[in-house]
């Protein structure tokens, strides 16, 4: 697979004659040039090209084989005055100074930029013209000031499916181009992440990279003028997984499949498994793959007698993105999972970001910042309401975002009692709840478009401290996860009061740490300290009905979440994820990347598609999954009978790369058109 990308250049000259004592703008000049072969070759070597301005008097023929000017005069070194980086169109714009008591009486008619002081440097050259296009002189006075400003544009290129990374500012190759830096140099690495990428990217979509190369050469093919990377090979032990993209270090992420270059990997006969005459479900164990290219064997006998679904995984990469700067506490997610947010210790308290791609943006902090330690964090369905519970008073604060800006909104007159160690908010942001360290233990208030109006306590009151919180999607159904058995309260809403729900039979063990409600309040999931460290219910109408334990428990009881129907679980201890399948919880397997510390809270999006998990107070370890459904599950019509061989043939938007395969990759840019 090699990446090829096209840049173009050239080049203007603008020269200003002004009075030396008035600063009078007395002439003007112009002048666009030729790129010399020379130019060519300094970039193939990956050479410095714009390093000073060539000045002379001569005139003649403008030919790409000269390497001076006709009369060459003098030379200064040049010095930025505006560089701009983008893709497509970047620009360095240079100048020089010529003093008033320097080259008097010279007729100046011609320019270059070169890539050093010698006479033999220059890489473009050009005559000075006036406004309507014809030839001019500037004659040199000891009462002038020339500026010559020389203007380099580029503009770059590159396949569909490729973008420039690190843009605007750490581009390698723009930074080589724009503003002299050394030429790109790296290594080739591949990642696991699904999606088209933004020029936002500082690297992979995904991390750690599945493996990268040596380091790459590079050879130079000036007749051609293309400067292009050995071949370098991800070998049978390096970058091994379900390859979806790869980069070259700080020039380009590569989306696979790649037009043109990677039409995606076929595969053919892969083992499935062996019927047992009882098991109808079988998983493809490659990702990424084309369902539509999908033909299943039964004893090498071509079927059609099964259905195909995609189910999630515990996490099949975890997104690239930055540690926070102190240690953080709870997490939250958007409806649709692509606004994060985090609460941690020291300024800024609460940190959000965007999704674009694959690339977490920072939204800046709101001008007025929670005070004290963040302790929890709660965003509406729409991202658009931010609450965050803190160590200081008023204890919560909360915030509306106006499209540029967090706005916060007044605090409630009667505030939470203690510290908020957990939060909720409805769907629409209007309902808040707050478990919190002393009597009563939990707050609820409404929004009322001004104001935070506080509901009235419930008769019947937490039996301890709250530690989290939980809210069906209208705000009329409560959960609050507390010290002291029965350690979960819940509640409706019926209008004026709260009205407790009789507790589960089978009570959680020990403290509650996490609670999590469906959007209809149907489904509860707690997260406690004592084994099973997990205890989920369905809501009958009447009374919770304890549905059974997983077969793989969390090793501790931590944060919990669910998806909007509550057919997906989340325990932040490890970061383990289960599927509701008809009666019982069936774990996911482990995600690609484990928090460094296990996991203290957990968040989720409504379809189960993104979880989010930080590592608490131990460490400033956050991690963001994309959990979708990317892998394959065949469920036959009938069970396989038992001794049958299952095998599948498919195509994989991407590579599904094993110690079997090899992988050879290359870059090559191509500088202006071939000669």
């Amino acid at each position: 697979m090699k990446v090829e990308t096209a840049i173009t250049l050239h080049n203007r000259f603008d020269v200003e004659v002004r009075d030396a004592l008035s600063g009078e703008l007395k002439q003007q000049a112009k002048a666009y040039n030729i790129v010399l072969d020379q130019m060519w070759t300094r970039l193939c070597a990956g050479n410095a090209y714009f390093v000073n301005i060539h000045f002379g008097t001569g005139t003649g023929a403008l030919l790409p084989s000269r390497t001076s000017l006709f009369t060459h005069l003098g030379t200064r070194a040049a010095t930025d005055d505006t560089l701009v980086r983008a893709f497509p169109n970047s620009s360095w714009r240079r100048r020089i100074v010529l003093n008033p008591e320097e080259f008097v009486g010279a007729s100046l008619s011609e320019v270059g930029v070169a890539f050093g002081t010698g006479t033999t440097n220059l890489v473009t050259h050009a005559l000075l013209e006036d406004a309507s296009g014809n030839p001019i002189t500037i004659l040199k006075t000891n009462l002038d000031v020339v500026t010559i400003f020389a203007t380099i544009f580029v503009t770059f290129s590159a396949p569909a499916d490729v973008v420039y990374i690190n843009m605007p500012n750490g581009n390698g190759l723009v930074n080589y181009l724009i503003g002299g830096a050394a030429a790109p140099s790296g290594v080739f690495s591949l990642g696991e992440a699904v999606g088209a990428g933004s020029t936002q990217m500082t690297g992979l979509g995904s991390q750690p990279a599945l493996g990268s190369t040596a380091a790459a050469t590079w050879t130079a093919d000036n007749a051609n003028r293309r400067r292009t990377t050995g071949i370098m090979r991800f070998g049978t032990t390096v970058g091994n997984g379900h390859a979806a993209e790869y980069i070259f270090s700080n020039v380009f992420r590569a989306r696979l499949p790649l037009a043109n270059v990677f039409a995606g990997q076929s595969y053919v006969n892969v083992p499935v498994g062996n019927g047992d005459g009882v098991t109808r479900d079988f998983v493809l164990p490659s990702r990424n793959i084309r369902q539509e290219s999908i033909a299943v064997k039964l004893n090498d006998l071509s079927t059609a007698a099964f259905t195909r679904t995609l189910i999630g995984t515990g996490g099949n990469y975890c997104f690239n993105m930055p540690s926070p700067p102190s240690h953080n506490s709870g997490v939250a997610l958007s409806a649709d999972g692509t606004l994060f947010a985090l609460t941690m210790a020291f300024n800024p308290v609460v940190l959000t970001h965007d999704r674009v791609g694959l690339v977490w943006v920072r939204r800046p902090d709101p001008a007025i910042l929670p005070a004290g330690d963040g302790r929890s964090v709660a965003l509406s369905a729409d991202g658009r309401v931010l609450a965050v519970g803190h160590f200081s008073l008023p204890r919560i604060s909360t915030y509306d975002w106006n499209g540029t800006a967090w706005i916060r909104r007044p605090d409630p007159a009667v505030l939470p009692a203690g510290e908020c160690w957990g939060l909720a908010l409805s769907s629409d942001g209007r309902v808040l709840a707050v478990a919190h360290e002393f009597s009563p233990f939990m707050s609820i208030y409404d929004w009322t478009g001004t104001l935070w109006a506080r509901r009235p306590n419930p008769a019947t009151l937490p039996a301890g401290p709250g530690n989290a919180a939980a809210l069906s999607a209208d705000g009329r159904v409560f959960a609050v996860a507390h010290n002291t058995t029965p350690f979960i309260s819940t509640y409706d809403w019926g209008g004026s009061a709260w009205i407790r729900r009789p507790n589960p039979a089978i009570l959680p063990t020990g403290h509650g740490r996490g609670a999590a409600l469906s959007v209809d309040g149907s489904v509860l999931a707690v997260g406690h300290d004592t084994s099973p460290f997990l205890s989920t219910y369905d809501w009958n109408g009447t009374a919770w009905l304890r549905r059974p334990n997983p077969a793989a428990l969390p090793p501790w009881g931590a944060s919990v979440a669910l998806s909007s129907d509550g057919s997906v679980l989340a325990a932040a201890a490890t970061m383990l994820l289960y599927d509701w399948v008809g009666s019982a919880w069936l774990m996911r397997p482990a995600p690609v990347v484990s928090p460094y510390t296990g996991g203290s809270f957990v968040a989720l999006s409504a379809d189960g598609s993104t979880a989010a998990v930080s590592s608490g107070w131990s460490a400033t370890d956050i991690r963001i999954y994309d959990t979708a459904a990317r892998t394959t599950n065949i469920r036959f019509d009938t069970a396989p009978p038992a001794g049958a061989s299952i095998t599948a043939d498919y195509i994989v938007d991407g590579v599904h790369k094993t110690d079997q395969f090899v992988i050879d990759v290359g870059f090559s840019i191509q500088y202006g058109t071939p000669a």
